[in-house]
């Protein structure tokens, strides 16, 4: 949460959850496809393809659960994209689409625009709509 608030503090007030999941599956289906499938894009899926175990998967009190709207055209390309690699990779899951996409992406806008630093981490994000950066993101509290 601290990177997409950092993002909202120092780049771009309009800057959202659902914008860094898209640019996030954009990005990583992009590294993916060049790395394991000739730089095609692999075809639109509508779920994923259940096939194969993760030996390495781990215990639900090891993830924390994320939620967010993303369009319909990302969606079909991430699970596309992880249908593919589990030709390659049988046990290949969506969650390690999911963390190697996100460290990824992190990396990436924190090298772009913070210099290489962490933004503080946040508990979460802040709700409702922003607008231009003069424009309070929250309520006065008094």
């Amino acid at each position: 949460m601290g990177t997409i608030a950092g993002m909202q503090d120092d780049v771009d007030p309009t800057y959202s959850m659902r914008r860094f999941l898209e640019d996030t599956i954009s990005s990583y289906c992009s590294v993916l496809e060049k790395r394991y499938n000739k730089g095609r894009v692999w075809p639109a899926a509508a779920k994923i393809s259940r096939g194969g175990v993760n030996p390495k998967g781990r215990a639900a009190g090891d993830t924390t659960a994320l939620q967010s709207w993303v369009s319909s055209a990302a969606r079909s390309r991430l699970y596309g994209t992880v249908n593919g690699m589990k030709t390659s990779v049988p046990s290949y899951t969506l969650r390690d689409f999911l963390e190697a996409a996100v460290n990824r992406h992190i990396s990436y806008l924190r090298l772009q625009y913070a210099d290489g630093r962490l933004w503080p981490p946040r508990p979460h994000l802040r709700r409702g709509r922003r607008g231009a950066a003069e424009i309070p993101m929250e309520y006065p509290t008094d």
